[in-house]
């Protein structure tokens, strides 16, 4: 089917849905990123609104609390994915370097076999864990990480990852 509507009460097993039809109908409507080539793409963000409190750092260990954004793989026709923190994430990070300053990111992965991914169907809250160094630069961003929120050096450095709704007039909002 080329065209999807939703909802749709399901007659005799008819409309059948996907991960797929539910994103490109229910959610890329109202994300802010298309583009002429990525007609259904949106920009991976937290909701607007989100205070930068969502990420909170202390020695050994990173807190994400709950909120919620929005996921894009980057694939053309995959749609965006929405994503929920529901409760406090801990994550333990790895202790300061004795000598040299690090840089640290906390990211959110996201893996969906389905649109070419290879793992199981998966969301979570990551550290990606820097080289500490005179001058450090951050850490290579895994291939799965859709969104970064923050930089841990040692402070917290919010990346201000906003997604966002189109309105009628297409702007962001």
């Amino acid at each position: 089917m080329a065209i999807t509507a939703y909802p749709l009460d399901s007659v005799n097993d008819q409309p059948s849905y996907h991960g797929r039809a539910l994103r490109t109908a229910q959610i890329a409507p109202l994300a802010a990123g298309a583009s002429a080539t990525r007609p259904l793409g949106a920009r991976s963000g937290v909701r607007p609104g989100t205070p930068e409190s969502v990420v909170e750092a202390s020695p050994g260990r990173v807190i994400v609390h709950p909120h919620a954004g929005q996921l894009d793989l980057g694939n053309q026709l995959a749609g965006p994915y929405g994503y929920s923190v529901l409760s406090d994430e801990t994550l333990a990070v790895t202790e300061a370097h004795a000598t040299y300053a690090r840089s640290d990111l906390v990211c959110i992965t996201l893996t969906d076999p389905a649109e070419g991914g290879t793992d199981t169907p998966q969301a979570s809250v990551v550290v990606v864990t820097g080289t500490p160094a005179v001058t450090p630069a951050d850490p290579p961003v895994p291939a799965a990480a859709r969104l970064t929120l923050a930089r841990l050096d040692p402070c917290v450095r919010w990346r201000r990852p906003l997604g966002g709704v189109v309105g009628a007039d297409g702007r962001r909002r």
